[in-house]
């Protein structure tokens, strides 16, 4: 099975599982590996084995009967895909007049395979119009 390597250098499920976590540990909680199972539509064990390699990218740290947390590593790549997905959704939306329900799909599909150019261009234009 070929796994789509993100721009990041991370798979694609790697990165919607950093984004995940991201987003449910912005209050300051661990994330809960039932919560993320649940989420991401798979089984406890997947996400046991997806936590296990990621501890050793130095991504996540697993806290036993806590959760799961974001290191600064970790972070910094879940908030760049973050911020990809909010300028494309922008520019789906305010440019090609894409509803906002499936320009949050079609974000979710690109933000993995879209570059730093891409992006600044995407930013640069949405300043120009107000809108980022």
């Amino acid at each position: 099975m070929l796994v789509h390597k993100a721009v990041s250098g991370f798979s694609q499920g790697q990165e919607e599982f950093l984004e995940l976590v991201y987003r449910l540990t912005a209050s300051g909680r661990a994330a809960k590996t039932s919560v993320l199972a649940n989420e991401l539509k798979t089984t406890l064990g997947t996400v046991t084995n997806l936590v296990e390699r990621l501890e050793k990218k130095g991504l996540v740290i697993h806290q036993p009967y806590k959760g799961i947390i974001l290191t600064y590593k970790g972070r910094r790549v879940a908030s760049n895909v973050v911020e990809r997905h909010r300028l494309l959704e922008l520019f789906l939306i305010k440019f090609l007049k894409i509803p906002s329900k499936r320009a949050h799909k079609y974000a979710c599909k690109m933000e993995h395979s879209v570059d730093k150019e891409v992006v600044s261009a995407i930013a640069n234009l949405l300043s120009n119009k107000g809108e980022a």
